[in-house]
């Protein structure tokens, strides 16, 4: 989660993810390499089951809500939170919040929409990521 966003807000136009699918070993592994540093979005056992894990929650955080050609806004940073505040062409805001520390925050955002704002104080737990959006239509939540 993290990866992502500090991707995107250092102005990166994509995010390339190679290894999708890994054992439960987080291989495969080059030999001559060492433990493999590899993160997964789903991981396959032996039986050919698939099981979606955190990167995979990751990802649809990003492509779920925010779309191509959007615009980065500003927000202003707090210590504990690792933000991604986008604008999209529709007029809709996107505002990804991921909580990096051991410890419970809670934290306001306002989203400002011409001349009216809206208001969200989430609490996110520790290691928790939140999709906040705050657009011209309905918009189904993660």
């Amino acid at each position: 989660m993290s990866i992502g966003i500090e991707f995107m807000r250092h102005k990166a136009r994509c995010l390339v993810l190679w290894n999708l699918t890994l054992d439960k070993k987080g291989g495969q592994v080059i030999s001559g390499f060492g433990t493999s540093t590899c993160r997964d979005l789903v991981t396959e056992d032996r039986r050919g089951r698939i099981t979606s894990n955190l990167g995979c929650c990751g990802l649809a955080r990003f492509s779920r809500f925010i779309r191509p050609v959007a615009r980065r806004i500003s927000m202003e940073q707090a210590d504990d939170l690792s933000d991604f505040p986008l604008g999209n062409t529709d007029g809709s805001q996107v505002a990804v919040l991921y909580n990096r520390r051991r410890r419970k925050i809670r934290i306001g955002v306002r989203f400002v929409l011409g001349r009216r704002s809206q208001e969200a104080e989430p609490t996110l737990w520790t290691v928790m990521a939140v999709t906040l959006v705050c657009g011209p239509g309905p918009v189904e939540g993660l």
